[in-house]
């Protein structure tokens, strides 16, 4: 079955993110709230991947991958949420070439990952080692024309039912509509259903009206519901503005108190 699939990438329509999650061993205490946020944005649907990684010798540390695959085995079916978990045992000193492996041979056929979701390091300012790998496996993904999916502020993340809050989409460089998508697919879970979507749009030279209008044309025919607010920066600030926001969806929720 799996080979008379076609080997050629899906229509952006029919685009969806298919997960891939790299985890150490001291991550594993942040895997259950990790998987809460998959579970919003899959609703228990397509590829989700959970590769644990561990430093040491494949002769000694079997053992040890066997206990750390089982606990992510756990902790999906304890979120459940559908996966496949897998342990890796890699070399003193060769994690950046293990992650590069990985990123081009995890998944088969069409059921291979297309999205690293990834969690923002908490203490990258004192742990200058942590964030250096963190920013080495997003350059490896991003030679692989993976999508990145970055969580900030893990520990925030709403996990109630009927969140009454915004969402809030900064569309500052061109992303085909993924930051879109994502948005669309997490209104579809329970917590998020009944918030509201706001799309930010900046431009620099553009006629804003013309601009709002063209959006608004591309959300109906994604069939998504948004409100839209172009915002007109001067001439220069588009590339500095871009720079620091970059592309980011940010959720601002509150609990229904009628739910």
């Amino acid at each position: 079955f799996l080979s008379r699939l076609p080997s050629t990438r899906p229509h952006p329509n029919n685009w969806r993110p298919q997960l891939l999650l790299f985890l150490k061993e001291d991550g594993l205490a942040e895997l259950a709230k990790e998987l809460a946020v998959v579970r919003q944005l899959k609703a228990g649907k397509g590829l989700l991947m959970v590769l644990g990684l561990l430093e040491g010798q494949l002769e000694t540390e079997r053992p040890r991958a066997e206990a750390m695959e089982e606990r992510i085995r756990d902790e999906l079916k304890r979120a459940d949420v559908p996966g496949f978990p897998r342990a890796i045992i890699y070399r003193k000193g060769r994690l950046g070439s293990t992650v590069s492996t990985l990123l081009q041979s995890a998944g088969l056929s069409q059921l291979r990952p297309n999205t690293i979701f990834s969690v923002w390091p908490q203490e990258w300012r004192h742990k200058h080692s942590q964030f250096w790998a963190f920013l080495d496996r997003l350059h490896r993904s991003s030679r692989q024309n993976l999508s990145l999916l970055i969580v900030k502020d893990l520990e925030k993340w709403p996990l109630t039912e009927g969140q009454t809050g915004e969402i809030h989409i900064w569309w500052i460089l061109s992303d085909g509509g993924l930051l879109i998508l994502l948005a669309h697919l997490l209104r579809k879970s329970p917590v998020w259903s009944k918030a509201t979507l706001r799309i930010f749009l900046a431009v620099e030279e553009e006629e804003p009206e013309t601009v709002k209008k063209d959006l608004d044309k591309f959300l109906y025919k994604l069939r998504v519901t948004a409100s839209v607010e172009v915002i007109r920066l001067g001439t220069g600030e588009l590339g500095t503005v871009g720079e620091e926001w970059g592309r980011q969806l940010v959720l601002s929720g509150k609990r229904d108190p009628q739910a």
